[in-house]
């Protein structure tokens, strides 16, 4: 298991042109939020091919999700990045 992250554990990929994009990223947020984090998510405005072959897509610490899940399928996938020791080293609490 990796010890420490190269970046970023929370990656939304988006572009202009992305009608769900803004309401991803408000469920991802309310999510973390009720957790306890807050703006650890990175947001990348992807303007050139990125090997990203849909909007929105999500990278959850190397896992990409493509597409729209409901709120349960991200809360879990969530959580089970919480618990990896990489998700912790690469965030600041408030």
């Amino acid at each position: 298991m990796k010890e420490q992250c190269d970046g970023p554990c929370i990656i939304l990929y988006r572009n202009h042109y992305c009608l769900w994009c803004d309401t991803i990223m408000e469920m991802l947020r309310d999510i973390l939020e009720n957790i306890g984090f807050h703006e650890i998510i990175q947001e990348v405005e992807v303007t050139e091919t990125l090997d990203i072959t849909s909007f929105p897509t999500i990278d959850l610490c190397g896992n990409r999700i493509e597409g729209i899940q409901d709120v349960m399928t991200r809360r879990n996938e969530i959580f089970k990045i919480i618990l990896k020791p990489c998700f912790h080293s690469s965030i600041q609490l408030y």
